[in-house]
């Protein structure tokens, strides 16, 4: 019984961080979508 739940959480701890990474990525490419436009937008004018 003990090692049923310390398997479902540690899937639970990987699902969570693999779903952390994910939103980091995610605001990363904000940031960096942001900046280049940014970027752009200086080199334009």
């Amino acid at each position: 019984m003990q090692t049923g739940k310390n398997t479902k959480s540690k899937t639970l701890f990987l699902y969570k961080a693999l779903r952390i990474r994910r939103n980091v990525c995610l605001l990363l490419k904000m940031i960096a979508k942001r900046f280049f436009f940014s970027f752009l937008l200086a080199v334009c004018y």
